[in-house]
């Protein structure tokens, strides 16, 4: 025990327990920390912080493609979106051509075709060409739909005032239809609805067209109504011409079924002065007639009036005393000698003696019914 305490209190001992001071603390630390590092084996897990960053830059780096390849595919990408969008357009197109519109229709057609003309620049094109394809098809039918005419007349003229259409595109469009119109129906003239209802809801912006009774109530009330600007007078006036030629074919008719009617009345007056009634079928034939001629007196009257043009004359016929036969007019009595033979009241000298000179029937009847007659009477 002594010689364990001794060594104990030793004085060197007691120094290398104790540090000198901080100084001595931390270079000691730092010293041992440098050897442990140097002694701990690398970890095959871990790599150095330069080569992670070589790595990481490997990944992200792309091996640049051939120009070519990269121009193709826009290419490939850019069609199939034209694709796309043609085809899309084509059925629009489709769709507002072949559709059974009514006139109250065309306004909301037309605000669709120029919000569909705003955001795509080939729709007005499409829709030009289909409406040609369109025209060119109707030619061949045989009883053409004159609605479906009526509609797209009117449909192609709003198109080319409000500019979806150019003037020397919807013009030209619009007069060709209107001539084959007129070429194909200047003896029958069953289409003239469809002039008139061009002329009424197009007439003064396409052709510089103003109505009659407009023109007279301006004039009664003192006002003056602007010309439509829409169109230059000079693209108006082949439109003007060729309505007014048809308004001259459809006047002509009117005249020519005008005669054939007072002829028919006429026969007819004659039918029944001489047999007392018509048959049914002549009866029918007269008034189906006469309801056209009616009919196509009023869609003169209603042209007539949108070109400020006049009415033809049409005279009514006045009965003569021919067509009664012969007889003689008991309400209005002649004097003697006013009727000869050619043009009188007679057909021959026969039937004139026949009533003027009297026969006497004592010539011809037995006396013996005279002396009966005589002996009734003195009883």
């Amino acid at each position: 025990m002594e010689m364990a305490a001794a060594a104990f209190f030793r004085p060197g001992a007691a120094e290398r327990k104790k540090p000198a001071s901080m100084e001595e603390k931390e270079s000691l630390l730092n010293s041992k920390e440098k050897d442990c590092s140097e002694r701990r084996p690398v970890n095959s897990r871990e790599k150095p912080k330069e080569e992670i960053k070589l790595t990481a830059k490997k990944e992200f780096i792309k091996v640049p493609e051939d120009k070519k390849k990269i121009k193709e595919k826009k290419k490939t990408r850019n069609a199939r979106k034209k694709k796309k969008k043609s085809k899309y357009i084509a059925e629009a197109v489709a769709s507002i051509v072949e559709a059974k519109l009514k006139i109250s229709d065309v306004n909301c057609a037309v605000h669709l075709c120029s919000l569909f003309h705003q955001r795509y620049a080939d729709f007005a094109p499409s829709l030009l060409q289909v409406w040609k394809k369109h025209f060119e098809a109707r030619k061949e039918e045989k009883t053409p739909n004159i609605t479906k005419l009526r509609t797209d007349l009117r449909f192609i003229a709003e198109l080319t005032i409000v500019g979806i259409f150019t003037d020397k595109e919807g013009l030209s469009l619009i007069y060709e239809q209107l001539k084959n119109i007129i070429n194909a129906d200047r003896e029958s003239h069953t289409h003239v609805s469809v002039v008139i209802s061009f002329c009424q809801h197009c007439g003064d912006d396409i052709a510089g067209l103003v109505p009659r009774r407009v023109k007279s109530a301006a004039e009664k009330f003192n006002l003056s109504f602007p010309p439509s600007e829409i169109i230059s007078p000079e693209k108006q006036q082949p439109f003007q011409n060729l309505l007014k030629e048809y308004f001259t074919s459809l006047t002509k008719h009117l005249k020519r079924d005008h005669r054939e009617l007072q002829n028919t009345e006429r026969q007819n007056r004659h039918i029944l002065h001489s047999k007392g009634e018509l048959s049914e079928d002549r009866h029918k034939q007269y008034e189906e007639f006469a309801m056209s001629h009616q009919k196509l007196l009023a869609n003169s009257q209603s042209l007539a009036d949108l070109l400020d043009e006049n009415m033809p004359d049409l005279p009514q016929d006045k009965p003569t005393p021919e067509e009664h036969g012969p007889g003689i007019d008991i309400f209005t009595p002649s004097k003697p000698g006013e009727y000869d033979l050619e043009g009188g009241i007679w057909e021959d000298e026969d039937a004139r003696n026949f009533y003027e000179n009297l026969i006497d029937l004592k010539a011809f009847v037995p006396a013996i019914l005279f002396k009966d007659n005589g002996k009734k009477l003195s009883e």
